[in-house]
């Protein structure tokens, strides 16, 4: 295998600031080497049903595209429950903007999601699954990975991805390339972060968040836009990479309106390791009224 940042996707290095200008001193204080920019590079991803098995991160180059494709079409060819990874077939391309690519916290809430069964009573029986039935909207989606990850579950939920304008053609062509293994539905939507809400749920019942902290002038709209959709009852998954001392602003602007708490039931290891890394996974809660 042509392995993509590293020997699995646990060992993916830490994220570097998205402009050298908000650098912050890391370690000996350098800024870390940026990593290059990426045009239109294939590669898969592999989620575990397994909590202790660390996601699969490879190029798909000649040397490896026949193996996608038979990952591909066992998984077209399994139902819900024999499904025990999930593959998902991907362009990344950060002429798009940054969320082109795979970032951090998309591993770690990945194989998260991916584990759900094993943590809860339904086992392989996604009729009990927690989110069976359920809506699904994943705020800055980038590439659309964990979407259509979700989709190939089939626990008979119905998913929209969004970002803004400039990310939809690249969402558009990677659905096309996982199209014939998603077993539930998978829309894409516009979405501008403190924008009027258009083409997606009102009030989602799981709202996913992954490495969405990065841009200060961000915070406010994000949080608005979280707000907007969620009720006291909804579930919230934010997993997030630390990057600077701005990231402090985001959750001050968070508590205004939400509790968060570490997410306690994932594998202990690897939550060691990306804890170690940077990258944490909260659950996030509306404040009901008498709380604001």
């Amino acid at each position: 295998m042509a392995w993509l940042f590293g020997e699995d996707a646990m060992a993916l290095p830490l994220t570097p600031p998205l402009d050298p200008a908000d650098a912050v001193a890391w370690g000996d204080g350098l800024v870390p080497e940026q990593i290059s920019s990426i045009t239109n590079e294939s590669v898969c991803i592999t989620y575990y049903r397994d909590a202790a098995k660390a996601p699969s991160l490879y190029v798909d180059d000649a040397r490896t595209a026949q193996d996608a494709r038979t990952a591909q079409d066992m998984q077209a060819a399994q139902s819900a429950a024999e499904r025990v990874a999930y593959t998902v077939s991907l362009v990344l391309d950060m002429r798009y903007g940054c969320g082109g690519k795979i970032w951090p916290a998309a591993n770690v809430l990945g194989a998260y999601i991916a584990s759900m069964p094993a943590r809860s009573a339904c086992g392989a029986a996604m009729e009990t699954h927690p989110w069976r039935g359920k809506t699904v909207v994943e705020l800055g989606s980038g590439t659309g990975l964990l979407g259509f990850f979700v989709a190939k579950i089939g626990c008979l939920c119905e998913t929209w991805i969004t970002d803004q304008e400039p990310m939809l053609p690249l969402m558009e062509q990677n659905k096309r390339r996982n199209a014939d293994t998603m077993l539930d539905p998978c829309h894409i939507a516009e979405l501008d972060w403190g924008a009027p809400l258009r083409c997606v749920p009102e009030k989602p019942d799981v709202l996913l968040l992954a490495d969405c902290v990065y841009r200060e002038e961000a915070f406010q709209p994000l949080v608005d836009t979280m707000h907007a959709m969620a009720t006291p009852a909804t579930e919230i998954l934010l997993c997030y990479h630390k990057r600077r001392k701005a990231d402090k602003r985001f959750f001050a602007l968070l508590k205004r309106h939400f509790s968060y708490s570490h997410v306690e039931d994932d594998d202990l290891e690897r939550r060691r390791v990306y804890n170690r890394n940077g990258t944490f996974l909260y659950k996030v809660t509306l404040l009901g009224q008498g709380a604001l």
